[in-house]
């Protein structure tokens, strides 16, 4: 019964969220992530994800839906949301060299977080950094889905 605006969003409640978003459809086949737990609130989501390329794992064979998201991975599975999973084309991303930090975005990501930060998705912060690797509050990920279910 409570939100917890400053708790930690894992990877499965990310992903979780994106499904109920995309209106919670059955996934036609089971994720092929060895650290899945059987029956968790995140195991249809997840499978789903995987399906349509909107997720992948930390490894081959493992998810991590347990951990905490970071920036740059939040911006990957949004970017992959909406290319992916609702197929439109991903406007240009801006150039993250103008950021302190920049240059510390994962190569995985850096689309990704490019056009999250020209989409509004993501901000710099005051002192001209991006901190990718920064875990999200559920708050701040509140706060970016209403803007992805708001745009797109």
């Amino acid at each position: 019964g409570r939100f917890q605006p400053d708790g930690t969003l894992t990877r499965g409640m990310l992903v979780t969220t994106l499904h109920r978003l995309a209106g919670s459809p059955e996934p036609e086949a089971a994720a092929t992530f060895t650290d899945l737990r059987t029956g968790a609130y995140y195991e249809k989501a997840v499978a789903w994800a995987q399906e349509h390329g909107i997720v992948k794992g930390i490894t081959t064979t493992t998810f991590g839906p347990e951990y905490a998201v970071t920036r740059e991975q939040a911006a990957t599975f949004l970017y992959r949301y909406v290319t992916e999973y609702l197929k439109q084309e991903a406007t240009e991303g801006a150039d993250l060299k103008d950021y302190l930090d920049g240059h510390k975005v994962m190569d995985y990501a850096q689309t990704a977080f490019g056009w999250a930060v020209a989409e509004g998705l993501f901000e710099g912060y005051g002192d001209g950094t991006l901190r990718p690797a920064t875990t999200l509050t559920r708050a701040q990920m509140a706060k970016l889905l209403t803007i992805l279910d708001q745009n797109f």
